[in-house]
């Protein structure tokens, strides 16, 4: 009799990883086992789906962020960035969805040993990275700048920070549903009120895993807004000072020239006093 093969065994080569998850022996497996097999290997596909899809978008995304950081002809010194898997939007949703469509595929080539298949798993998942792409939002700030984008091929902002009147760190609970945090969700978001009175909201993110970073960047714009304060201040206390020294300088002189010619009639007082004029003298009648 031919021996039945089992799924592991029609499968492509590269499901070897997800494959070897499984508690079960796949090749003593009977019909009935291979159902079992089938029925937890869903779930595992789903999870090397998603999970494949966060490793290449990290990567991807570290490689980007180097080679195109967001400032320019300054360093970077600190930011933030919309996490798929943590924040609640429906943007995030649809990557979550598109690297589990993924893996559904990917387990649909296992059952069916279908190479194709596979290939289609694996485009699923380079698709749901690309959304990621299309999505992604980070601000991050330099020296002088606040800089923030809403998608990779979106339009990069920049905001002077002496423009910045003020800021604050809006932290906000969330609808929604996440991989991590079920329906318990919040988000956090940097927003700007410019010397003009204008208002800007920078992208959200996820409170509970990223709130840090914001403040971080929320503190990294005072400190350099109470910086160029000090430093307008001293040149301000330094004009004054110029100011007040040249009025000095022109004051003195006067005050001078005013004793020097007090000086000068005391001693012409001095060489000739007023005295009293003289008598004529009196001439005797003849």
């Amino acid at each position: 009799m031919k021996q039945l093969d089992s799924p592991a065994a029609a499968s492509p080569r590269w499901m070897a990883a997800p494959v070897a998850l499984v508690p079960l022996s796949c090749d003593a497996a009977t019909s009935a086992g291979s159902v079992a097999i089938n029925v937890v290997m869903l779930p595992v596909m789903l999870a090397f789906g998603v999970g494949l899809h966060a490793v290449i978008a990290r990567s991807v995304k570290t490689v980007l962020a180097a080679a195109r950081p967001l400032a320019s002809g300054e360093p970077e010194a600190c930011g933030y960035e919309r996490r798929v898997y943590h924040t609640a939007a429906p943007q995030m949703l649809g990557v979550v969805g598109a690297a589990l469509a993924a893996g559904l595929l990917l387990w649909i080539a296992y059952i069916a040993g279908s190479g194709w298949m596979g290939a289609l798993g694996v485009l699923g998942v380079l698709g749901a990275v690309g959304l990621d792409l299309w999505w992604w939002e980070r601000v991050t700030a330099s020296a002088s700048y606040l800089w923030f984008q809403r998608g990779f091929r979106g339009r990069v902002h920049q905001v002077l920070i002496d423009n910045i009147r003020d800021l604050s760190v809006d932290e906000t609970e969330a609808g929604g549903f996440t991989l991590r945090h079920g329906r318990n969700n919040a988000v956090c978001r940097l927003m700007l009120r410019l010397n003009d009175k204008h208002m800007v909201a920078l992208p959200k993110t996820d409170a509970r895993s990223a709130l840090a970073d914001v403040e971080s960047v929320a503190n990294h714009v005072r400190a350099r807004k109470q910086q160029s304060e000090d430093r307008r201040s001293l040149s301000e206390a330094q004009a004054r000072a110029s100011r007040a020294a040249a009025q000095a300088a022109q004051a003195e002189p006067s005050k001078d020239a005013e004793m020097l010619l007090e000086l000068r009639r005391l001693r012409q007082k001095a060489l000739s006093p007023d005295l009293p004029p003289a008598v004529p003298p009196v001439v005797p009648k003849e």
